[in-house]
């Protein structure tokens, strides 16, 4: 447990996890939690709803660059209790269950069997043309 918001690639890392069960596998994950407030370049908490009352109703991740997280320069991402519901059923797990108590929460969540339209892009980059593509320079988009 606490291992998730420590990962450079925490989607990537549940993608790897659902590569080696088998359908109906339970998986948990418990991690640090953004629900009670985020914090700011300065190390500062701010309550989500000083920042937007409806900011808790979107899938959200921060990122800790540096020691922004107590200090530690391993604390990377901390979703709330949406995004890591999120990450978690986009990785190929149905969600069962889940948690939070203050800044700590998780879920637990089924393997489910993926179909065609459900591809992940991590699965399906390797047959990728990029040669087929214009790779755009700085520049090439007007905005």
């Amino acid at each position: 447990f606490g291992v998730i918001y420590h990962l450079r690639h925490p989607l990537l890392a549940l993608d790897r996890i659902w590569d080696v069960c088998n359908p109906g596998a339970r998986m948990m994950v418990e991690t640090h939690m953004i629900d009670e407030g985020l914090v700011d370049a300065e190390g500062n908490w701010h309550r989500m709803a000083d920042y937007h009352p409806d900011l808790d109703s979107f899938p959200l991740f921060q990122f800790y660059p540096g020691r922004t997280l107590g200090n530690d320069f391993t604390s990377t991402w901390a979703p709330n209790q949406r995004g890591l519901h999120g990450i978690i059923e986009s990785a190929g797990f149905d969600v069962t269950e889940e948690w939070r108590v203050a800044f700590r929460g998780g879920a637990t969540g089924i393997a489910r069997e993926l179909d065609a339209d459900n591809a992940r892009a991590v699965d399906t980059a390797v047959s990728w043309d990029l040669a087929a593509h214009e790779i755009l320079k700085p520049g090439d988009v007007s905005g």
